[in-house]
């Protein structure tokens, strides 16, 4: 990816697989871009670019990923392994990704105690030790449950608490329930379920503040204080004000609609 800098071209590979270099791509991106001697070839912390990528110009088969397509590597964490993607990230999400602080996320998730109402010992062992496991950037998981024992309820936890320690910026849902069907729509039906289940008469004011958190949820899939204290809620009064709309149980009704949204019975 980077012209031949002077008097240290790349190492030749023995192999096809496009990111067996590994960690002989940062040195080398380092002389080139930085234009400095190389203060110290094993700590990526000196490194002048945050991402590298390697190619041997083969189209992407997952089947054959280890020699194919485009392998990334995050330069900022001495950790980080390169991995194979199967297209080229874009300028505006490696910008994004530039703005999160991988190591605070994680330190903030171990230091907070899984405390979420509802759940049972044994599914905030599993959140915790997911969490353990993106912590060392473990990249496949399985997290297997067996039925009746809280799989929606462990799902949406780990997926608030990875969003609001700003671990990952969004997170992909499929096959929560029975059928795929749009987001959009799942919450369309959720919210429907959620009016249709209370013991009380929805006031003109809860149900716009409900159709605004709905459009919110559609957005960026997960509304919580956070979300209500921040852009044009905090003008309005932010999650407190909003929270006094539905007499205290804001928090109530978040979680009971975000379990909805992947319930079969909002498909």
């Amino acid at each position: 990816m980077f012209p031949h800098a002077a008097g240290n071209p790349p190492q030749k590979q023995s192999s096809s697989r496009p990111g067996i270099a590994n960690l002989r791509i940062c040195p080398y991106a380092t002389n080139r871009v930085g234009r400095s001697p190389l203060r110290d070839a094993t700590s990526l912390r000196h490194h002048s670019p945050p991402y590298a990528f390697t190619t041997n110009g083969r189209p992407y088969l997952k089947q054959l990923e280890e020699k194919s397509g485009i392998y990334f590597q995050d330069l900022r964490i001495d950790t980080n392994k390169a991995y194979a993607i199967d297209g080229w990230r874009t300028p505006e999400g490696l910008l994004a990704e530039l703005k999160q602080d991988i190591p605070t996320a994680n330190a903030d998730l171990a230091a907070t105690a899984i405390d979420l109402p509802g759940l049972r010992p044994y599914q905030i062992e599993a959140i915790s030790k997911v969490e353990k496991a993106v912590a060392v950037d473990k990249r496949e998981l399985l997290l297997a449950m067996a039925t009746g024992t809280g799989k929606t309820r462990t799902a949406i936890s780990l997926i608030y608490r990875l969003i609001k320690a700003k671990r990952f910026r969004r997170i992909r849902s499929q096959a929560l329930g029975s059928p795929l069907i749009p987001f959009e729509d799942r919450v369309d039906k959720a919210v429907t379920r959620i009016r249709a289940k209370s013991n009380f008469q929805w006031t003109e004011n809860q149900v716009r503040w409900l159709d605004r958190i709905t459009k919110q949820i559609k957005q960026q899939a997960l509304v919580d204080q956070e979300t209500l204290n921040t852009g044009a809620y905090a003008s309005q009064g932010g999650f407190n004000r909003v929270n006094k709309s539905f007499s205290g149980k804001l928090d109530t009704l978040l979680e009971d609609l975000h379990s909805e949204i992947w319930s079969d019975g909002a498909a």
